[in-house]
C-alpha cells in the first residue's frame, strides 16, 4: 500500500509542476485570446478525466465549480 501512495504522490507531484508550467507559461504567453480560451476548453476537459473516479474528502476539499 506504501508503494502504491508513494507511486501517486510522484505521479501528483509531476502533474504540479506540469500544471506550474502551464500557469506561467500562460501569464508569459503572447498568443491570441482565442488561443488561450481554447487550451481552455482542453484543460477543463482533462480535469473531467480526473474527476471522473475520485475519492472522498472533506467537503471544503472537493471540487468547486467554475
Amino acid at each position: 500500500m506504501t508503494h502504491d501512495r508513494d507511486v501517486r504522490r510522484r505521479a501528483v507531484a509531476d502533474l504540479g509542476a506540469a500544471l506550474r508550467d502551464l500557469v506561467e507559461s500562460a501569464v508569459l504567453t503572447e498568443v491570441p485570446p482565442a488561443q488561450l480560451a481554447d487550451v481552455a476548453v482542453a484543460v477543463r476537459q482533462l480535469a473531467e478525466r480526473l474527476r471522473a473516479d475520485v475519492r472522498a474528502l472533506a467537503p471544503d476539499r472537493r471540487k468547486r465549480s467554475c
